[in-house]
């Protein structure tokens, strides 16, 4: 499992929505998954907008992500 930690990250092109998807399929293939830590306001709505939020876990800190994997 990988948690990322988005809190300097203002923007993302679709590249790296891209990675972040295929990272989630691949981790998820092996039992683990990959979560979002501290994304900006502008990420989080990036995120929503693509659904992505649906898709892979989203939280507001660090902590609570680690607390997950």
């Amino acid at each position: 499992s990988i948690v990322i930690n988005l809190s300097k990250v203002t923007f993302l092109n679709s590249f790296a929505l891209t990675v972040f998807l295929e990272m989630h399929k691949m981790l998820q293939k092996q039992g683990g998954k990959l979560v979002i830590a501290y994304p900006s306001a502008e990420v989080s709505k990036l995120l929503e907008i693509t659904r992505l939020n649906t898709v892979l876990e989203v939280y507001e800190t660090e902590r609570e992500a680690m607390d997950v994997i």
